[in-house]
């Protein structure tokens, strides 16, 4: 049968929750101590975070352990959480917001695991958290994002992972951020654009990696306007020269060419299709010291429409209609339509009459018409040779 052996220490002061909580573990062995801190350590047979915890505890120690992975509801309840130390455990997997509830932790250990990666909301709620140890781990991967919460965070320590570049802006949310460390990753460039406008770091260690010099040097420039950094730790290669990176003297590098902005040109036409130019330059920065030249077009056009053109109207073909009469005088028509085509979009109207009239004579009449019919022809025959009507 088994035995569990129990280890418990307790003192005047220690909460009678904390004595029980400790003396109920069979399978552990778990300390209390200082009324709301407990320390399970070196354990290999505790593959979880124990469960029951009192939920006024302020400093929890569970380094040494089998643990593998954080559930987002285990830790949710210790809310007054000071300190939590999960390092050498065998953590990969952290669900998103197991650490959402701990907005009073101050410094969280996750050093010496086996993490890969980081998502966006893995570190949400930590918004008094002042330091993170993320050291000896496999991360080559953080989500932009990931750093949002930790508006108070001081101290990041991300040495020895994989990773093998860094995303822009990686840090920019970290406010109060005075010591990075980045020692011994897989970094071969170190930008500047890591950072946000404005920053307090005092630290940065870029030690034990193969950083090219002539490839950093926004940074190294950035580097010499920080005011607070006094520690700029590693060294660089560049011209078969290792040099200290705070002393590298970049100057002597040669300077690729990039491309400026674009510039557009109007459409080529004022209505209808068209199309349109735009143009760059290589002179952000121009190339020198054999620098290469930009990649890529510095010209390219593109398809561009306007409004509708306006359609000036012209006149279809005429329509003639027969003589007004069977014999005699009498008068024709002709008729056209302005629409070969229609004015469209503001266009002119036709210029002319849409309608012309003139005499006709069929030969004349049989004595059976009346003098009556003739005369009226007649008289309309005087009113001119042509008649227009619009």
């Amino acid at each position: 049968m088994f035995n569990p052996v129990i280890i418990i220490l307790t003192v005047s002061t220690l909460h009678e929750s904390y004595a029980s909580w400790c003396t109920m573990q069979q399978q552990i062995s778990c300390m209390c101590f200082q009324s709301t801190r407990i320390s399970c350590r070196d354990q290999r047979t505790l593959t979880q975070i124990p469960s029951g915890i009192p939920t006024d505890t302020t400093y929890l120690y569970l380094t040494g352990n089998a643990i593998s992975s954080i559930n987002s509801t285990v830790l949710s309840e210790l809310t007054s959480l000071f300190i939590l130390d999960l390092k050498n455990n065998y953590i990969s997997s952290i669900e998103s917001g197991a650490f959402a509830d701990l907005t009073s932790l101050y410094l969280l250990s996750l050093e010496s695991n086996r993490i890969t990666s980081m998502n966006s909301t893995v570190l949400s709620g930590l918004t008094s958290l002042n330091t993170l140890r993320l050291q000896n781990n496999h991360i080559s991967s953080i989500e932009h994002g990931a750093f949002t919460s930790l508006v108070s965070l001081e101290i990041l320590n991300l040495e020895n992972n994989k990773f093998s570049s860094l995303k822009s802006g990686m840090f920019a949310s970290l406010v109060s951020l005075s010591n990075l460390n980045l020692k011994d990753n897989n970094l071969t460039t170190v930008s500047a654009n890591l950072f946000g406008s404005t920053t307090n770091l005092r630290e940065l260690d870029l030690s034990g990696m193969a950083l090219m010099c002539c490839s950093m040097i926004d940074l190294i420039k950035w580097a010499q306007n920080q005011t607070e950094l006094t520690v700029f730790t590693g060294t660089c290669h560049d011209l078969n020269t290792t040099t200290d990176i705070d002393s590298f003297n970049s100057t002597i590098c040669s300077v690729d060419g990039e491309w400026g902005s674009w510039s557009t040109t109007p459409c080529s036409v004022t209505c209808g299709n068209g199309f349109k130019f735009r143009n760059r330059s290589c002179d952000n920065p121009s190339p020198s010291k054999d620098g290469q030249y930009c990649v890529g077009n510095s010209t390219e056009y593109s398809n561009c429409r306007l409004r509708n053109c306006p359609v000036d109207g012209q006149w279809g073909s005429w329509s003639t209609t027969s003589c007004s009469v069977s014999c005699g005088d009498g008068i024709w028509y002709r008729n056209r339509s302005c629409d070969s085509p229609k004015p469209s979009a503001d266009g002119k109207y036709c210029v002319g009459p849409s309608m012309e009239s003139m005499l006709c004579n069929l030969g004349e009449c049989r004595e059976s018409c009346k003098e009556s019919d003739k005369k009226s022809e007649w008289k309309k025959a005087k009113e001119g040779k042509w008649r227009r009507n619009r």
